[in-house]
């Protein structure tokens, strides 16, 4: 669970790499543009990053950012 770029909890595949989930979180950021640092609710709710052998789906609720990782 991400906030404002921020991991305020990391467990499963995430949790020794939280780079992906930082990536995730940036890329939020980038999509929602001014509307996020002006505290507006972003204008979706799912996001998902998807690789080869992988998928990062993140989930917007409020400020923060719920990112998961799951193989393809």
């Amino acid at each position: 669970m991400l906030s404002e770029g921020t991991a305020l909890a990391v467990a499963g595949a995430l949790e020794k790499d939280e780079q992906p989930a930082r990536a995730l979180s940036e890329l939020v950021a980038t999509a929602c543009g001014p509307q996020r640092h002006q505290g507006m609710d972003v204008p979706f709710k799912r996001l998902s990053v998807v690789f080869q052998e992988h998928t990062l789906p993140g989930t917007m609720l409020g400020q923060r950012v719920f990112v998961a990782k799951r193989q393809n």
